[in-house]
């Protein structure tokens, strides 16, 4: 058959060896809701690809997309002008694909060009086993205590000089590691399910996110963005629990830092937006997940006619929740103080189709490169009310759990899961 179809393959127990031989794909893209809740994307064997372009905007806006088609892949974090030591990633990696499998629940889909020679290509079953993945080493951080305590001591100087109000800061963490990645995703994606998970093979990295937040949704004209500024951690007790929870909920420091970004989208949104469509609802709400709690706001605008969803999402990235506010001046700042490129880390994973858009804002993002190295980095957003020691400690909220679970049960003493 030609052209577009869509068929029921079955539920994602009957089609787990299919599904396994497309993750295994040299391109594999799985855009994963790993809470079970939403709808999931999974595909490979893109009909072109865009890693690297100058002109990424006009380069992606003359794509011609089928009816059944998908663009999909992942932005990079504006590089700084000499990067140095970071992951071997180019700046973005982009395809568009024929055909794809949509995953609701349980159920999975084929939808697109069912005699594309990718898809007919993995239609023969084969046995590839997934080489077993171990850690080499513990994660250790480019940072100690004493290097965070110099660049936080830096951006309270620009605060007061008056340059911002708000500085994102981030701190990058390092292990090496033998094996294919995929199965450090799929323990992670149990410890910590998100709606915004994402595996990914570029070359011969992959990026492996457990993101729980959106940077922008387009659906027909309706335009979403849900910033996360705000967080605590989730403790076992439910006393403690609720305590933490609530502290977030009444803590005046993370409303503010909340309102400086909701503010910034706002704007953002708006340059895109038909006039006196940009509105907040809910502000401030908590959403809680499997280690933190949350703060979040939902930005909700209506995109004008004389914007297409490309434009949206490339002229309001990098999201604002992860620079600092003003946007341009935050970045220069983040530039000449952190050591490692963010990579992919804090860039967005996304899916465009004919009348949707979705996109995440790529945190909680590990970077497993070719040489090796297993990437991390955790971050948070400092503004002169901020305490050095509860923005160091909230790094290792956001990313520690995650990388303790893949010490645990991936280190070179242990049998992989």
């Amino acid at each position: 058959m030609t052209g577009f179809d869509e068929t029921y393959l079955g539920t994602q127990a009957t089609c787990q060896a299919l599904l396994q031989r497309i993750l295994q794909s040299p391109d594999a893209l799985w855009l994963d809701d790993s809470r079970g809740l939403g709808t999931s994307w999974l595909m490979a064997g893109a009909r072109h690809q865009v890693s690297s372009s100058t002109t990424l905007a006009s380069e992606l806006a003359a794509l011609e997309l089928a009816p059944h088609e998908l663009m999909a892949g992942f932005l990079g974090y504006p590089a700084p002008p000499d990067p140095s030591h970071g992951p071997d990633l180019p700046d973005h990696g982009i395809g568009i694909y024929s055909w794809h499998l949509r995953i609701h629940q349980d159920d999975v889909y084929f939808v697109g060009d069912a005699a594309s020679a990718s898809w007919q290509a993995l239609q023969s079953p084969r046995d590839l086993p997934l080489q077993p993945f171990k850690l080499l080493s513990a994660f250790s951080s480019s940072w100690n205590i004493n290097d965070y305590a110099r660049a936080f001591t830096r951006i309270q100087s620009y605060l007061q000089a008056g340059d911002c109000y708000q500085i994102n800061l981030c701190q990058h963490y390092a292990a090496t590691y033998s094996g294919d990645p995929l199965l450090a995703y799929l323990h992670l994606r149990e410890v910590s399910p998100v709606p915004y998970g994402a595996f990914m093979r570029v070359g011969t990295s992959c990026l492996l996110s457990l993101s729980p937040e959106r940077f922008l949704s387009i659906q027909g004209r309706s335009m979403l963005s849900s910033p996360i500024k705000g967080t605590t951690p989730v403790f076992a007790d439910p006393g403690a629990n609720a305590t933490s929870r609530q502290s977030l909920a009444d803590s005046a420091k993370n409303r503010a830092e909340n309102l400086m970004i909701v503010d910034l989208l706002r704007h953002d949104l708006g340059r895109y937006a038909h006039v006196g469509s940009v509105k907040v609802d809910p502000l401030f709400a908590i959403q809680s997940f499997a280690q933190v709690h949350h703060m979040v706001s939902d930005i909700h605008a209506e995109l004008s006619p004389a914007y297409s969803y490309l434009d949206a999402l490339l002229g309001c990235f990098p999201g604002g929740s992860i620079t600092g506010a003003p946007k341009h001046r935050a970045m220069q700042i983040i530039a000449a103080l952190e050591p490692i490129p963010r990579s992919a880390y804090c860039g967005s994973i996304f899916c465009l189709g004919k009348d949707f858009l979705e996109s995440s804002i790529a945190i909680r993002t590990l970077v497993a490169d070719a040489q090796g190295t297993l990437h991390a980095w955790a971050g948070g957003g400092i503004t002169a009310d901020s305490t050095l020691e509860d923005e160091y400690e909230e790094c290792n909220h956001k990313i520690g759990a995650l990388l303790r679970a893949l010490e645990q049960s991936f280190s070179s003493s242990s049998e992989p899961l």
